[in-house]
């Protein structure tokens, strides 16, 4: 189970962190898991929903809601 992240500061390195950090977890672990039984537990605060949810840019807002965002698509938003 992966819960690590940050909550204050600055909102691109909220971002960077909670977004990168999960990602270099799964990165590390996938390769060690048993496919059959094995797998990854990642657990959210629920403040992430709270910060959409309180966006003004609806572009931005649908960005967060996509449930088919791939990897590439997150790292580009991450650039801006």
């Amino acid at each position: 189970m992966n819960n690590a992240g940050i909550y204050s500061g600055n909102i691109d390195d909220v971002l960077r962190t909670n977004i990168y950090g999960v990602k270099l977890m799964c990165d590390a672990f996938i390769p060690l898991i048993d496919p059959n039984v094995g797998r990854i537990v990642n657990v959210s605060s629920g403040v992430a929903p709270g910060y959409v949810k309180r966006l003004s840019n609806k572009e931005t807002i649908n960005f967060f809601v996509k449930t088919d965002v791939t990897w590439e698509q997150i790292q580009d938003y991450l650039k801006q």
